[in-house]
Order: C-alpha cells, then sequence, then structure tokens
C-alpha cells in the first residue's frame, strides 16, 4: 500500500476521547479527507470505523483502492488495467485485508442507529477512529447531535471525526462547535486545497494541500503550516 503524505493537524483529529468538526461545500472532496484520515488510521495499526452516509460502501472500497494503489479511480471501476496494474491491485487488496478497518453505508439514519451501530463495532474490536460523513444527513430525534458524539467519544475513548456539508460559496463557521474540540474548514479550488483550523489548539493555522482528481486524494504540500 503507497505511503499517505501526514497532515500536520492530524495530531488533534485523531486525539482519542476528541471530537473534530470538518465543513466543506459541495464538491469540495470531503469524503477525499476522510477517506485519508481513515487509510492514516490504517497505516498506524488502529482500528477505524467509517461510517457514509451519502456514498455506498462499493463506491468508498473503489475510492480507497485508488488511493492505495495510486491507480486512476476510472480504471478501477471501468475494469480498464494494463497487466502491471492488475498484479499491484491485487497485491493491495490482499495488503488491505489485513487492516483493521470497517465501512458502513446508511441511508438517512437516526442518532441511535449511528450511535449503537459504532459501539457495536467497537465492542467487537476496540474502534480507535471514527469518520462520520456526513452530519446533517443523520436524523437527530430532537438530540443535539454534536454533544452525543461528543459524549460518545469519551466514553469510549476514540477520536470521532465529523465530516459536514455546508452552502456553496460559504466562508465557514456555519455549524455549531461548541462542543467539538477541533473544528476546521476544507476548501479547495481545482488541484490546490486548504484545511484552515477554526478552533482548538491548531486555530488560526492553515494547511495546504493539493487534490489528484485521477485517485481523488489530497496530499500534503510540504512545510506549508501557516
Amino acid at each position: 500500500m503507497e505511503k499517505l503524505d501526514p497532515i500536520t493537524m492530524e495530531y488533534t483529529l485523531e486525539k482519542k476521547g476528541n471530537l473534530s468538526l470538518i465543513e466543506s461545500a459541495p464538491s469540495v472532496r470531503k469524503t477525499a479527507l476522510g477517506i485519508h484520515f481513515l487509510l492514516s488510521s490504517v497505516e498506524k495499526d488502529e482500528q477505524a470505523i467509517y461510517l457514509s452516509f451519502e456514498f455506498d460502501e462499493e463506491s468508498l472500497r473503489e475510492r480507497i483502492l485508488s488511493v492505495a494503489s495510486q491507480i486512476e479511480l476510472r480504471k478501477i471501476r471501468e475494469d480498464n488495467l494494463s497487466r502491471e496494474e492488475r498484479k499491484k491491485l491485487a497485491e493491495t487488496k490482499a495488503d488491505l485485508a489485513l487492516c483493521r478497518f470497517t465501512i458502513r453505508d446508511m441511508i438517512a439514519p437516526s442518532l441511535s442507529e449511528v450511535i449503537a451501530l459504532i459501539e457495536k463495532i467497537h465492542n467487537e474490536g476496540k474502534a480507535e477512529v471514527v469518520i462520520i460523513d456526513y452530519l446533517r444527513l443523520i436524523r437527530n430525534e430532537g438530540k443535539d447531535i454534536l454533544k452525543e458524539l461528543k459524549a460518545l467519544a469519551e466514553r469510549l475513548n476514540v477520536a470521532v471525526i465529523v465530516l459536514e456539508q455546508i452552502p456553496r460559496g460559504s466562508e465557514g463557521n456555519e455549524t455549531d462547535s461548541t462542543y467539538a474540540d477541533a473544528f476546521f474548514l476544507l476548501k479547495r479550488d481545482g488541484e490546490k486545497a486548504s484545511l484552515l483550523s477554526l478552533k482548538g489548539n491548531d486555530k488560526g493555522k492553515e494547511e495546504y494541500l493539493t487534490y489528484n482528481p485521477y485517485t481523488t486524494e489530497f496530499r500534503v504540500v510540504m512545510d506549508n503550516l501557516i
């Protein structure tokens, strides 16, 4: 499996007991960032859970394979691979089969369903990082979702990373971050992107990234944290 570039602010995002919130507008590729954190956890041999309420499990696994193998996503989906690429893809699948992560897709889940699933998976394998994609697709049942997810993070001693979609053109800070330990805004313009910290130990810092549309992944521009 190809090694990822570490995002400097991952320490805050993956701290056990923390709830981190990441906002982005439509088409900025928040799911690609979520997959980055999933694979980053895998590299550290941590048990990770990825819950998607937008894409199905097969689609996510194809994206993960593309990033991990560095083979174009389009080629994987169309099964249009060279002999060398087929060999590399098979090797990557074998590597990923040994990794400790769980992917689940859910359609318009309730908050209680999300929490119950996380607790079930955690009890079976002691999850360390949970990625939720994305917030407004959860039915709140009259409860404050982020408050409940923060309590879950502390109770299970896991890092919970919540992705959220905000209106196109927004400058961020659209979501009530009262219960978030860290709050970030993901921005992208073509292949240039950045992760801006709005709250937490890294507040005010901005990390610059590049986006590869062929493998749908983010890479770090080295020595770029300001």
